[in-house]
């Protein structure tokens, strides 16, 4: 997340509010000597298909873009306030709103429905932590590049960070309803849309990288399939990434069990959930122990196992063995004394050159109540973001 991006003002004749109502097609009466400036900023006879937010607008001061974001909420016709959603068919709109959002220091996420509706969730919940700067390194460091088109836009990973921890839990997950589970997975890191390609990437054996190169209409194409997919195999594997607190994530969880009982849930991931402590002064520490406690007391409440992700403290990076132990879990020792099992993963060739194993994945249970503890290798396919048993041949 970022902090609101500071722009300098523009001049604009008319309010950013009734901008936003006139994008809406919520205006149909107006003075006459506001069409010649409509028209000037090239809104005018602009269908459904190909309407958009003008630059002076979209990048001016944060109050302006505020009053601009008000007045495309005014309308129900496209914004859905119970949903969270807001749809649009131009393409431009939805591309123009994420970048509106994102520079609020928002979070939005869009799906493409059957209808050639974009359908936008954002929310603007506030959060502790920010992109406060961006340093050099003295030494050089493997990293993903991001493509830049526009130098006056703002760019966001999004899902194309590469985590071996949401590959993991993303694989298990599927695995889990192609064997006939009810499967939900609380994503706070990557949107819904995000998530389902990586499963089909998955399924599908089609790299990521290459996914991502694809236009517009074959990417479709492969949404249709993964659907098909879904369809054909009946699959109960449910993705959301509405539930930033921790009462929505409940709320989500006791939701699903109503309508199917779950056999799993998984949440990416523990740190970025946000409770009713983080209105009051209190510890970042004692805020993740209340969340893990919660957490345990719902997996006995429903009886199905939660798996939610954590980070590690970077002090593993100091020592001479990177192995990571359950010391290094981070923010709150209560997460070691509520799980009932903990696993880490660890790769040797992400911290050193010429490894005997390259692209073997270490998976260390560290605790479990119920069995034994120890470690199993995996192969690690970074093309495909899988993991495979070293039993099997990758065809």
């Amino acid at each position: 997340f970022c902090k609101p991006l500071k722009y300098y003002e523009q001049e604009i004749t008319l309010d950013p509010y009734f901008i936003g109502e006139y994008i809406n097609k919520n205006v149909l009466v107006y003075p006459e000597n506001y069409r010649k400036y409509i028209s000037d900023i090239g809104l005018k006879d602009k269908d459904e298909f190909n309407v958009f937010i003008p630059n002076k607008y979209l990048y001016n001061t944060i109050e302006n873009r505020e009053r601009l974001v008000h007045g495309l909420l005014g309308n129900r016709n496209n914004y859905h306030p119970r949903k969270g959603i807001y749809t649009t068919k131009s393409k431009q709109l939805k591309d123009d709103i994420c970048d509106l959002v994102r520079g609020l220091g928002g979070r939005v996420t869009f799906t493409l429905d059957s209808n050639q509706k974009y359908n936008i969730r954002f929310n603007f919940t506030s959060h502790k932590k920010f992109i406060t700067s961006i340093e050099k390194l003295d030494k050089q460091e493997e990293m993903q590049c991001i493509s830049v088109s526009a130098k006056n836009g703002l760019y966001i990973t999004d899902g194309y960070n590469v985590t071996h921890n949401t590959s993991f839990i993303t694989q298990i997950a599927t695995t889990y309803a192609i064997n006939g589970k009810n499967v939900l997975v609380i994503s706070l890191e990557m949107g819904k849309e995000e998530m389902e390609h990586k499963v089909f990437c998955m399924t599908q054996r089609i790299s990521e990288e290459s996914y991502r190169k694809l236009e517009m209409a074959k990417k479709l194409e492969c949404i249709d399939e993964f659907e098909k997919m879904v369809i054909k195999e009946n699959l109960d594997l449910t993705f959301d990434d509405s539930s930033l607190n921790l009462e929505q994530a409940i709320a989500t969880i006791k939701t699903q069990m109503k309508i199917k009982p779950l056999d799993i849930v998984f949440i990416d991931y523990l740190q970025l959930i946000e409770s009713d402590a983080s209105k009051k002064n209190d510890s970042r520490n004692n805020e993740v122990s209340r969340i893990s406690r919660r957490l345990k007391m719902l997996a006995t409440e429903l009886n199905i196992p939660i798996v939610p992700l954590s980070q590690l403290n970077r002090g593993v990076e100091q020592r001479e063995n990177k192995r990571p132990v359950l010391s290094d879990l981070r923010s709150s020792g209560s997460i070691e004394q509520d799980a009932s099992t903990v696993i880490f993963l660890y790769r040797d060739d992400y911290y050193y050159d010429n490894v005997k194993e390259p692209n073997v994945v270490e998976v260390i249970v560290a605790k479990n109540r119920h069995g034994a503890t120890g470690t199993e290798k995996l192969d690690w396919i970074p093309e495909f973001t899988t993991f495979m048993s070293q039993k099997k041949k990758y065809e």
